[in-house]
Order: C-alpha cells, then structure tokens, then sequence
C-alpha cells in the first residue's frame, strides 16, 4: 500500500548537500564501508589511463582527482551543489586535467565528447521516471560513440530480500551507512541515508524500480547495461552496529553503441 506522505520539493532535496556543506563534519570516506567500495569502483572503472571523462554529480571532486591519480587525461565535473563545487575548484587549484561547474544533472546538458561518463550516486536522486529519463539522456549525449557509463546506486536486493531488516523494520545499516524507508512510491520508494559520523550527516534520496532504470538506458539508446553487486565482506567486524552482510550498494554498466546506425529500435 502506497503511502501518503507529502513529499518535499526538489529545491529542498537538491540542495541538501549546501546545508550539509556548511557543517563541520567529517569526510563520510573515513566510514567502514568506502575503503571496500572505492577499489570497487575502480575496478568497475577499469583502465582509464589517458580517458576523457564526465563526472555527473562530482560533489566536492574526491573521485575527479582519484580519476586523474588512476589514469585519466582530464575530468570534468558538474555538480547542483555550489559549496561542493567550491570545495571541489580549491582541490583542482595549482592540478592540470581538473575542471569543475555548478550544474543540475536532472536537466538537460550540453552535448560533450567523452570516453567515459561516471554517476557515483547520482541516479538515485531521480524522483520519478521523467528525472530518470533525463539522467540517462544526459549520460548518452555526454558519451562518445562506443564510450562506457559507471555507475553506483542503492542496492536493489535490500529491497528484494524478505529478511532483509530495510523490509522488515524499515532501516538498515551496513558500514557505518544507515538506511531508513521513508515512503512507498508509483515508481519505488524515498529513503534517508545517514553517514554515521561523529556529527551524523543524512541525505534523501530515491531508489526507483530496477525495471525503470532499464527502460530509461534502453530508451536513451544506451545498451550492455549490467547491474553488478560488490563483493561482500565481514562488514560486522568493521562496523559491529551493521545489521547485515548485504552491501549497501550496486554498480551499473552500461555502453554507447558505437555503430548508432546499427542500433535497434
């Protein structure tokens, strides 16, 4: 049963980061679970050297520079939040390969030419399947034909997994990140996620049907998407408060065909 809890508006979710910006809090990479998740992502990145990429959602431009340490010839990276980008222009200063902007990456953006377009944690945010749809339009006007997508997202088998305590009890916590279920919705359900720092730290954010994410790619002409969980590790012994081994979090592939002639309909 849908419930009905009114929703806030979207200026208020997209500029959650400035508000969290402004306090004096710790990195959320300092937390158990980013160690494991980082090579993660690197190893879904794979060889990136001498890559041009777009880094959707780039926040204060951590992974940029990891890029540009990995490999990468230059990152630009866009980001709703003007803080983040603020912070993420002070990282680039004095570094070559590094440029950042504020953008709204649920809008339409500009066409570029990259060899690879990264969203780590950008889907998420989408509210409904029209946001969605304009998220993975932009990662295919964004990409070069035959370049890849990488990106992260909630785990979908939190959801899936009847003995999951998400299911069960509404939250969930695994490597110091904190879940809670806030509402059930046409296309999936809005979440809290909690950074359990010293100063703790929450964002809302979304996890739309994995379907929905599919046909999106599908019609945004992207293709090879593939869904790909990480590793599990003995979280508990990292974060004795976690309540599973379950990851918290999925990557997702996917390629712009590089024939779009061949492509079907």
């Amino acid at each position: 049963m849908t419930m009905t809890h009114s929703l806030p508006s979207p200026d208020v979710e997209q500029t959650q980061y400035d508000q969290i910006g402004t306090k004096n809090h710790q990195h959320h990479e300092v937390l158990p679970l980013f160690p494991p998740c980082i090579q993660f992502i690197r190893e879904q990145l794979g060889d990136i050297r001498g890559a041009k990429i777009l880094d959707l959602a780039c926040g204060d431009g951590s992974f940029a520079l990891r890029f540009l340490n990995w490999g990468a010839n230059s990152v630009t990276g866009v980001d709703i939040s003007q803080l983040m980008i603020k912070r993420a222009q002070s990282k680039a200063e004095g570094c070559a390969g590094l440029d950042f902007s504020v953008q709204d990456c649920g809008q339409p953006l500009q066409k570029g030419e990259y060899d690879m377009v990264t969203a780590l944690w950008l889907l998420n945010y989408a509210r409904d399947r029209r946001e969605l749809a304009v998220m993975w339009s932009n990662i295919f006007n964004n990409l070069k034909p035959g370049g890849r997508f990488v990106g992260m997202v909630p785990n979908f088998d939190l959801l899936k997994t009847p003995n999951s305590s998400l299911v069960e009890s509404g939250t969930y916590r695994y490597g110091g990140v904190g879940m809670e279920l806030l509402d059930h919705l046409a296309d999936g359900v809005r979440m809290k996620a909690t950074f359990n720092l010293q100063t703790p730290v929450s964002v809302v954010n979304y996890m739309l049907h994995q379907g929905l994410h599919e046909e999106c790619a599908h019609q945004a002409k992207m293709r090879d998407l593939k869904w790909i969980q990480m590793p599990a590790i003995d979280i508990m012994k990292l974060d004795e408060k976690s309540t599973s081994c379950c990851p918290v979090f999925q990557a997702v592939t996917a390629t712009r065909p590089a024939n779009l002639d061949l492509q079907e309909d």
